[in-house]
């Protein structure tokens, strides 16, 4: 089929195929590249550059020899076309748009570091490339990842253009510029004109050779981006007649409807905005009642934005409302996609990404798109990406999986169209279970503050205490002690599966310590809570404290077994306190003559010290004190006492004497 149209939008990224003048003869850069005539004006304007005279009138040369490079998707030229000119540091934009060259050819890591070096010579400049700056950090880290996304290029696609997949079950509609060799060739890309084709899934994602469709689909004219119905019996594609003379040439969505003998109907323009507003890329709502497209209506915010049209009961269309401020921005949105679950899938080039046109997904929140979210490098490269089919995951660890259209390096041709997955990342390996140790360290509390045998009012924290936790598989400790806060607190991480001793002190008082294990079930990444709460006592010379439990059998003053424990107590304090002396002390009841109790109580305290030596204790450490009768708790007449309050009486008490 001979085409009879110049390209009017060409190469795939922009084939919604906007607007161009009509023709003139072309004697200049300047009048090639107003005329979009880019393969003839990048040649021209360079020769305009060299004999450009001032700065200025350089820059702006430079930038339309770059532009005309990048719209042939020449992108190296392009590159070293932005770098010129941001050289020339003329205009305000100018570091924006060498950055994004860079980014075009995927080279991340140099723009980084061109960024860098800029910014450091224009502090003042920080602000407006800041987030530039961290999106091109986060790059770096991102290609780490590539892996997760799956890439495979179809086996139909050719060296020119092939984009714009759908798929309608085992079929797939592309558009592409495969026509006859003969073929009236775009003055913009100087590729053919475009046409829709069909191919068919042979196997995964193995598909058979395209074919053309016949008329009325394809025309004499651009044709491309088709799209079908729920049930298959309306299609949409977009259309761009031949211009008049003195006149635009403009593109408009078209729809048609499959006949009883499954042809179709004679196409019919939707009639959305006027004449001399191009539209384009159109897509239905998985339930047809919306039709969402692309045009450069003045009612957008830049370049071209995505609208749709709510289709009524009787077929007919709503005057088109802009998808907002959150999707559309002052460059180009195209290609929207609306998933079975109604999120919207779009290309633009308006926002911060990685070169060219970058995929992304916006939520539907009441009647506004918001969330707006790239998706990502892999998906996403330096080139154009566009135009999705997308299809059910065939597993959980699949995020998203489909049919992309992409001018990304390594491709068969200009625009390819791939299969595409993106997987979950792999769970990040769980650290090992760490064990918390919080530990409240605290006194009591008396009456009188150096009097224990006083009214008992309570605890209260002690703060600057001393806390160690020792490793007892070190030989050899070298933990540093951590200090409690004011509020008597302190906490340090264990590490899973050890032993350790805990180790509380604070001068005044008497240390203790108390055993500490981690060697505990727990799972990686598990954080394990291990509260202790120490009580220190005081330490109150000459003051007697009285050992509870210390029984003896009737005129007997050796150790019985159920009073070990209790001494066994003293043995801990003496034990933790090395530098402390004491005194220990027994007393009887008033039953027996004076001086048998006291002989009795002498043997009993020597008995004690004894047992504490028998135990480790230094003797010089110790002092036993017998007081028979002479100082009673109860003072009741002997007479009269009852076993209980003998029992009062006869006890053993300790007081430390010095420390």
């Amino acid at each position: 089929m001979i085409k009879t149209a110049p390209i009017i939008f060409t190469i795939a990224i922009v084939l919604v195929l906007f607007s161009c003048k009509s023709g003139a003869k072309i004697q200049d850069g300047e009048t090639a590249y107003q005329y979009k005539k880019y393969l003839l004006a990048a040649d021209l304007l360079q020769k305009d550059f060299s004999k450009a005279k001032t700065t200025q009138e350089q820059t702006k040369i430079a930038l339309k020899i770059a532009d005309s490079y990048d719209k042939q998707l020449d992108y190296a030229n392009a590159e070293s076309w932005y770098k010129k000119m941001a050289d020339l540091r003329v205009q305000n934009d100018a570091v924006f748009l060498y950055l994004n060259a860079l980014k075009r050819n995927e080279k991340y890591q140099e723009a980084l570091s061109y960024l860098d070096t800029y910014l450091k010579a224009n502090k003042s400049e920080k602000f407006r490339l800041q987030k530039e700056y961290e999106f091109l950090e986060n790059v770096i880290k991102e290609q780490k990842k590539r892996a997760l996304v799956k890439l495979n290029n179809l086996n139909f696609n050719t060296t020119t253009l092939d984009f714009a997949p759908f798929l309608k079950k085992d079929i797939m509609y592309i558009t592409s510029t495969q026509t006859s060799k003969n073929a009236m060739k775009d003055d913009w890309s100087g590729q053919n004109y475009t046409d829709i084709y069909e191919v068919n899934k042979i196997n995964n994602h193995t598909f058979s050779s395209p074919i053309a469709l016949s008329s009325p689909i394809n025309s004499d004219y651009h044709d491309a981006e088709l799209v079908l119905s729920k049930n298959g019996k309306i299609a949409y594609f977009t259309r761009c007649l031949p211009k008049e003379k003195n006149t635009n040439a403009y593109c408009h969505i078209y729809k048609t409807t499959k006949n009883i003998d499954d042809t179709w109907s004679e196409p019919e323009r939707l009639v959305l905005f006027a004449d001399t507003i191009n539209e384009g890329q159109a897509y239905l709502s998985p339930d047809d009642s919306e039709l969402y497209f692309v045009s450069d209506s003045k009612d957008g915010y830049g370049g071209k934005d995505i609208f749709l049209a709510k289709i009524n009961n009787a077929g007919n269309y709503e005057y088109p409302i802009n998808a907002g401020s959150k999707v559309n921005t002052q460059g180009d949105e195209l290609f929207p996609v609306i998933a079975t679950d109604n999120k919207l899938y779009f290309s633009s080039n308006g926002k911060i990404g990685y070169g060219g046109l970058d995929i992304y997904m916006a939520t539907k929140e009441g009647k506004i798109y918001t969330n707006v979210q790239n998706l990502g490098y892999g998906i996403n490269s330096g080139g154009d990406d566009f135009s999705m089919a997308l299809i059910k995951p065939s597993d959980d660890s699949v995020l998203l999986c489909g049919y992309l259209t992409s001018n990304r390096k390594g491709g068969n041709g200009l625009d390819d169209i791939y299969y595409f997955e993106k997987r979950m990342a792999p769970a990040e390996p769980l650290p090992p279970a760490i064990f918390v140790l919080k530990t409240l360290v605290q006194t009591k509390k008396y009456q009188n503050e150096n009097n224990p045998n006083s009214l008992y009012l309570g605890l209260v924290p002690i703060d600057q205490a001393n806390v160690v936790v020792h490793n007892l598989e070190e030989v050899k400790s070298t933990n540093q002690p951590f200090l409690t806060n004011i509020e008597g607190t302190t906490q340090t991480i264990l590490p899973k599966g050890k032993n350790y001793t805990l180790k509380v002190s604070k001068f005044g008082f008497l240390a203790t310590e108390e055993n500490v294990t981690t060697n505990l079930p727990a799972k990686d990444g598990d954080t394990i809570i291990i509260q202790k709460t120490i009580t220190l006592d005081k330490i109150y010379q000459d003051v007697e404290i009285t050992l509870n439990n210390i029984y003896y059998d009737y005129n007997k003053w050796n150790i019985r077994a159920d009073a070990a424990q209790s001494l066994d107590t003293l043995v801990f304090i003496l034990q933790n306190n090395p530098t402390i002396k004491i005194q220990l002390s027994a007393h009887t009841d008033c039953r027996g003559s004076d001086v048998y109790n006291q002989t009795l109580s002498q043997k009993r305290a020597e008995s004690v010290v004894q047992y504490l030596i028998s135990k480790g204790i230094s003797t010089n450490r110790l002092t036993a004190k017998g007081y028979g009768e002479t100082m009673p708790i109860e003072t009741c007449v002997c007479e009269k006492c009852n076993d209980e309050q003998h029992q009062i009486n006869r006890r053993t008490t300790f007081k430390i004497v010095s420390e």
